[in-house]
């Protein structure tokens, strides 16, 4: 399931819309190997260090002051990356997604 970050503002961050060099940052941060980006993206809660780094990377990289030490506790951590849904299409005809039709839409026919 896919991962978000929430900051302390308020504002929800998708993981999977951050670029890998954001990971491999947060990496070479903490002292991890590169290929540890992967861990860090999909379960960030891994290395408690790089979830605390990754939180003040995304902060600089929106433009919102970083979190005060001690910001990320057992308690908190579970609000801060959350599971969201998947925004991929759910239906697909010859391996491309279907449009999307908003509720208001009148329904179609072929």
């Amino acid at each position: 399931m896919p991962k978000a970050c929430n900051l302390p503002s308020g504002r929800q961050v998708s993981l999977e819309d951050l670029p890998i060099e954001i990971f491999e940052q947060v990496c070479v941060a903490v002292d991890l190997p590169i290929r540890e980006w992967y861990v860090i993206a999909t379960a960030p809660l891994a290395y408690p260090r790089a979830a605390t780094e990754l939180l003040k990377v995304i902060c600089q990289r929106e433009g919102e002051p970083p979190p005060k030490d001690g910001y990320l506790t057992w308690k908190t951590i579970d609000t801060v990356y959350v599971n969201v849904d998947d925004d991929l299409p759910s239906e697909y005809e010859d391996g491309r997604p279907l449009p999307v039709a908003a509720e208001d839409d009148p329904a179609t026919t072929g």
